[in-house]
């Protein structure tokens, strides 16, 4: 049912309107009438109506002045005018507000219904629109989250693009995903957003603005000269295809999340490094569980699944990890509604990423052995014997060292050296530390025997590696 309100400072006229013709017939209530404009509009700030019949003359703020602030508070109500012989300048003020006529006093019951029809005729056209545009919004935000999840063949993408009327978009050059860091800041930036020419955006799963512009410089202007960039704007990688926009989009959040969330980059790193499953599937766990809300529950729990990529593309030598590899989709958490099905998608996940250790060869499979593999990655930078462990064990040392041979097929020395070289790569390519520094972080203590075992292990010196890897 469509409301009206009334504004007369007449009771007569409030109560007159209020019965002259059988509203709901029409498809209207009453919902309210008032004697002023100032108590009109606060009533429509909190409950905005589709209809307004309002008088022109009334004492502190007259009809004009009132649909100038409907107007300006973008109340999307049709209005129609209450007007006497003497109110032509008011009138002829209020017509170019966008009303849908004025009624001339004492009102004519035929000229009213004639309006009421007018004004339903307008506001069926308008939820049609709104629904077309809603469509369109809804029919962009889909086809974007399908580019990302790689759902869509090359020819379906033109014809959306072509039916959407963003075609170019296929032959831009380069590609950019910039994601704003606040709710707030888009609210801001939204007209300006949607404004220009040289921007696309959409809301992902998440309901997440994001941003695609062919330049850096298109998302970069977007905020004011006087705040920090990296405060409010995080830009992905360029990349160069469409069909590669979703590695522009793990890059935008791997920035927000470095700058944002420091504390689950830093944790999941660690965890990674050590091969520690148990330790990252608790931690993945009391992400959820501290947050009341599912919906930060799954940005904290997707914000660490990308750092767990990157880490595992660090830690796997080089070796590229999509998102599938790890057991995920771009839809990843389309079905998790409820913190229970999330719980359930974190431990399936931690289940793959300790079958890709094994697979491998980080891990082995068994418990003893993994645990041990665990140690060393968490102890490089001290020393390391097999006594030692057995002692935390209460293991025979000789048989552990038998079982790792048998398991792995390295002794446990040379697997520790492997290892300690393996950190040692690391450090040179990923930090500013001298050669001097990394020795000892790895659990050398003499220099000369860090530079013998790397140049027997890698066929080149520390430097050499570190000039021929250096990103």
């Amino acid at each position: 049912m469509n409301r009206v309100i009334i504004v007369d400072d007449d009771p007569l006229v409030c109560q007159g309107l209020s019965v002259i013709i059988p509203w709901k017939e029409y498809g209207f209530e009453i919902s309210h009438t008032f004697k002023d404009g100032f108590s009109a509009l606060d009533y429509l700030k909190e409950n905005p109506v589709e209809l307004v019949i309002t008088d022109i003359k009334m004492p502190g703020m007259n009809g004009v002045e009132l649909i100038e602030k409907i107007r300006r508070e973008s109340i999307p109500s049709q209005i129609l005018i209450l007007s006497g012989y003497d109110d032509y300048e008011y009138l002829k003020k209020a017509i170019t507000l966008n009303v849908v006529s004025y009624l001339m006093k004492p009102v004519n019951v035929q000229e009213l219904k004639a309006n009421i029809e007018t004004v339903n005729t307008r506001i069926k056209n308008d939820i049609s629109n709104q629904i077309f545009i809603e469509g369109m919004e809804a029919l962009k935000n889909t086809l974007f989250q399908r580019i990302l999840g790689h759902q869509i063949t090359e020819n379906e993408l033109r014809n959306k693009l072509d039916f959407l009327q963003i075609q170019n978009l296929m032959n831009w050059e380069s590609y950019f995903i910039g994601l704003l860091a606040s709710d707030e800041i888009i609210k801001n930036r939204i007209e300006k957003i949607e404004q220009n020419p040289l921007l696309y955006h959409f809301f992902d799963i998440e309901q997440k603005l994001v941003l695609v512009a062919e330049t850096k410089e298109s998302l970069v202007n977007l905020i004011p000269e006087n705040r920090a960039n990296n405060e409010l704007l995080f830009i992905g990688e360029p990349v160069k295809q469409i069909f590669s926009l979703v590695e522009s989009y793990q890059s935008a959040w791997e920035a927000l999340i470095k700058e944002k969330k420091p504390d689950i980059d830093k944790e999941i790193e660690d965890y990674i490094m050590q091969m520690d499953i148990a330790g990252l599937r608790e931690y993945l766990c009391a992400l959820i569980s501290k947050e009341k809300n599912l919906q930060y529950s799954k940005e904290s729990i997707f914000s660490a699944i990308l750092i767990i990529q990157n880490e595992m593309h660090k830690s796997q030598a080089g070796d590229l990890f999509s998102l599938e590899d790890l057991g995920i989709s771009y839809h990843f958490f389309s079905i998790a509604t409820s913190q229970t099905l999330l719980l359930d998608k974190v431990n399936s996940l931690c289940d793959q990423i300790e079958l890709l250790w094994i697979s491998n060869n980080k891990l082995t499979g068994n418990n003893i052995i993994d645990s041990i593999i665990r140690y060393v990655h968490l102890h490089l930078d001290e020393g390391i014997s097999l006594s030692i462990i057995s002692d935390s064990m209460n293991m025979n040392p000789s048989y552990l060292g038998t079982l790792f041979f048998q398991t792995t097929g390295s002794k446990f020395t040379s697997y520790v050296k492997e290892m300690r070289i393996e950190k040692a790569c690391k450090l040179l390519t990923d930090t500013t530390y001298k050669i001097s520094e990394i020795a000892p972080l790895c659990g050398f203590n003499d220099i000369h025997y860090f530079l013998k075992v790397f140049s027997s292990l890698k066929s080149c010196s520390p430097k050499e590696y570190q000039n021929l890897n250096k990103t």
